[in-house]
């Protein structure tokens, strides 16, 4: 019988092929172990093992912990060890020589419903999950050391980490994408809805990234039967085609059922390596079939981006930047216009100071436009819009003097000051020239 069999599985290039599993009604729980090629199948008291590589199936006695009960658990692999958990979050069961024994410390505690479930590096992680009117957004994973579920620290806490629950989940070497989950109404925890965004994280950088939105790649009018990862690629098999997502590529691309596909349409488990695919129906009269992977996917229907880049979740914040800026600018533009209010204005005939004017001669416009733009003016200069031809040096001076004077005046007069706002001093370099300053706060 293994002969035939053997001989059956060489031709299966040009023909599917199925290997004759028997009645698997009474099966609890299918695990597949690509490393080693095998399909577990566990039953209430005994298990049976399906090697993909000589097509042999052997079947063992299960012995079981007390508190181990087939129900909602999920399964994870380590090194090939099957590790049996509860689902919303707590227990954890380990299989060792054809016995099940529980290996942690914790509890049901069912604040994890709809979380990520996921090996790496040796250890059992979780991510998220809903309980308690909450949906988390932390990894735990599970310490062999204290039997219990640690906290795992990110290593960026710059970025947000989505609070999604029950997604879809695409695991690759170093990155975790989540897409299609389920989010709370932050203003009302019990009401719950589907989100179209897709995250990445990255392990090696500890650090989440919103990437963008995506359409659900299930077809509801497409009877939904199974999906599988495969190395980096994930494939979603339906009644009438396959869909397969390239998440790296960002890359989803659609083939029509091939007739050999259509085999696997009553599949309940499917694994797949670089060749083969292999189908696991369910049933008095179960088979496991098989068939090339080249010829398990027909003609190509389309092919599109998987997930579309938006920024429509940033749009809050972008509002309430330009609110912040708006309202900075409406402050900068009051602050300026009050300012501009306490400032003296400078008119083509004199000088105008909140509703006071005083009249000015045009030298004397001059002397203050000068005495504005420059730190420090020379004597000579203001000597220079004064003095007139016709009269002696001596007289020019106090005529300069005078204008000086004078317009200090109106000055204190226009801002109701005592002070001189004029002022002179000698210069450091030679104390015969006389530098002249403006005091210019109500100009500035």
């Amino acid at each position: 019988m293994r002969l035939f069999f053997l001989l059956v599985f060489i031709g299966f290039t040009s023909i599917a092929q199925q290997l004759y599993i028997g009645d698997s009604n009474g099966a609890k729980m299918y695990i597949s172990d690509p490393v080693h090629q095998r399909i577990l199948m566990f039953y209430e008291d005994y298990y049976t093992v399906v090697d993909l590589k000589t097509l042999e199936q052997r079947t063992r006695t299960l012995k079981k912990d007390p508190d181990f009960y087939f129900g909602p658990l999920a399964s994870v692999l380590i090194d090939s060890i099957p590790y049996f958990l509860s689902r919303n979050g707590g227990l954890v069961f380990e299989m060792q020589n054809d016995s099940i024994a529980r290996i942690d410390n914790s509890y049901e505690h069912k604040m994890q419903n709809g979380n990520v479930l996921f090996e790496r590096d040796g250890k059992i992680f979780r991510y998220g999950g809903y309980g308690f009117w909450t949906i988390h957004n932390f990894f735990t994973y599970f310490d062999r050391g204290t039997r219990e579920w640690e906290y795992h620290q990110h290593h960026d806490t710059k970025n947000e980490a989505p609070e999604i629950a029950w997604p879809e989940v695409i695991h690759t070497s170093d990155r975790l994408y989540l897409y299609n989950g389920i989010k709370l109404n932050p203003l009302n925890r019990v009401e719950m809805f589907k989100t179209d965004e897709v995250w990445r994280y990255t392990f090696s950088d500890g650090k989440w990234d919103y990437l963008g939105t995506c359409d659900n790649p299930v077809d509801k009018d497409n009877n939904y039967l199974f999906q599988i990862q495969q190395g980096e690629l994930k494939y979603i098999f339906q009644d009438n085609d396959v869909t397969e997502i390239d998440i790296l590529n960002n890359r989803k691309t659609i083939y029509r059922k091939s007739h050999k596909s259509k085999m696997g349409g009553i599949g309940i488990l499917m694994m797949m390596d670089d060749k083969v695919v292999y189908t696991l129906g369910v049933g008095k009269d179960a088979f496991l079939r098989i068939a090339p992977k080249e010829e398990f996917f027909g003609l190509m229907i389309s092919e599109e981006k998987f997930y579309k880049t938006s920024w429509t979740r940033f749009y809050p914040i972008l509002g309430y930047g330009l609110l912040a800026v708006l309202l900075f600018l409406m402050v900068r533009w009051f602050y300026r216009f009050n300012k501009r209010k306490k400032r003296i204005a400078l008119l083509s005939n004199g000088l105008q100071y909140k509703n006071k004017f005083t009249e000015c001669d045009e030298e004397t416009m001059k002397i203050l436009h000068l005495l504005i733009e420059n730190k420090r003016v020379t004597s000579s200069a203001i000597l220079g819009i004064v003095e007139k031809p016709q009269f002696s040096p001596a007289h020019n001076e106090r005529i300069k003097v005078q204008k000086i004077a004078e317009l200090n005046i109106k000055l204190q007069t226009l801002l109701n000051e005592r002070e001189d706002l004029i002022r002179s001093v000698k210069s450091k370099e030679d104390k015969r020239i006389r530098l002249y300053s403006l005091d210019k706060t109500y100009f500035l």
